[in-house]
C-alpha cells in the first residue's frame, strides 16, 4: 500500500502503459505462446495497478494465476535450452528466465494477503526489500542490455522490438521501485 496518491498515481502510469502495450500486443500477435506472454503482462499490470491503490484483489486467485505464469515461463525457458538456446519467438532465453523469475515477484507480493496488508516480520520486510532492489536491478539491467542488443543487432531492430524491450525495462523497474516502496512504507 502507497501513502502518497501522486506515487500511486506515477506506478498506476507505468503499469496501466505496460498493460495497454500488452493488449495490443495480444490483439495483434498470431502465436498463442505469445499471447499466453502479452495475456500475463496485462495481469500483472492489473494486479501491480491495485496494490498501488490498496484495491481489495482476491489473493488466492492471484497467486494461482502468477504460480501457473511461473511454471509457464519456466517451461518455455527449458524448451528453448534444450533447442539450443535459440529462444522463442522473439524472446532470447535469457529474457524467459526473466520473466519466470518477474512470475514469482508476484507471487512473493501477492502472497501475504490482499491488498494493504502487509508480513510484519523483519525478516520478511528485508526479504520484500531485497526482492524489490533485486527487481529494480533487474529492470535496469534488462534497460541497458536492450540499448546495447539495440545498438549491436543487425539487422536494425523494429519499432516494435525496441518497444518491447522498454515496455519489459518499465515493467521490472517499476516492479521493483514498488516493491521497495511498499517495504519501507
Amino acid at each position: 500500500m502507497l501513502h502518497d496518491p501522486a506515487v500511486a498515481w506515477v506506478f498506476t502510469v507505468i503499469f496501466g502503459a505496460t498493460g495497454v502495450y500488452s493488449v495490443v500486443l495480444t490483439i495483434i500477435d498470431r502465436r498463442l505462446i505469445e499471447r499466453v506472454m502479452h495475456g500475463l503482462h496485462i495481469l500483472m499490470s492489473l494486479a501491480m495497478i491495485a496494490m498501488a491503490w490498496a484495491l481489495s484483489v482476491p489473493t488466492l486467485p492471484q497467486v494461482l494465476v502468477f504460480s501457473i505464469g511461473a511454471l509457464y515461463c519456466a517451461a518455455i525457458w527449458v524448451r528453448s535450452l534444450l533447442r539450443g538456446g535459440t529462444g522463442i519467438a522473439e524472446h532470447p532465453p535469457w529474457m524467459l528466465g526473466y520473466h519466470a523469475l518477474m512470475m514469482l515477484a508476484m507471487v512473493w507480493m501477492v502472497a501475504p494477503g490482499t491488498a494493504g496488508q502487509h508480513v510484519t516480520l523483519p525478516a520478511a520486510l528485508a526479504a520484500t526489500g531485497a526482492l524489490g532492489a533485486a527487481g529494480l536491478y533487474a529492470g535496469v539491467a534488462v534497460a541497458v542490455a536492450d540499448a546495447a542488443v539495440c545498438l549491436v543487432r543487425r539487422p536494425p531492430r523494429t519499432a516494435l522490438h525496441v518497444s518491447d524491450d522498454v515496455s519489459t525495462a518499465a515493467m521490472g523497474i517499476g516492479m521493483g521501485a514498488m516493491t521497495l516502496a511498499m517495504a519501507f512504507a
